[in-house]
């Protein structure tokens, strides 16, 4: 087994009532309670990943900004003299 393959045992303590409703959504997926327990983890976490990378990189464009068009820029007081 590679190092990113191994699997380790994790307890868990639920309530009997949380136990019994993980049950019911793994056998309407066909899967163990195990199994299912494993891929909803796994997916919080992927999930999880995605969304810190997604911030990283809008945090990144809002500090480099956008280019929105324009040519030049004008002094304040050249767009605010009144032409008689």
């Amino acid at each position: 087994m590679t190092p990113s393959s191994e699997k380790r045992k994790l307890t868990l303590r639920l309530s009997p009532d949380t136990i019994r409703k993980a049950q019911v959504l793994a056998e309407r997926r066909s899967v163990s309670l195990n199994d299912f327990l494993a891929q909803q983890l796994e997916d919080l976490i992927r999930n999880h990943e995605a969304y810190e990378m997604a911030q990283r990189s809008a945090l990144s464009l809002m500090r480099t900004g956008f280019h929105l068009g324009g040519s030049s820029h004008v002094k304040r007081d050249e767009l605010h003299t009144r032409s008689l």
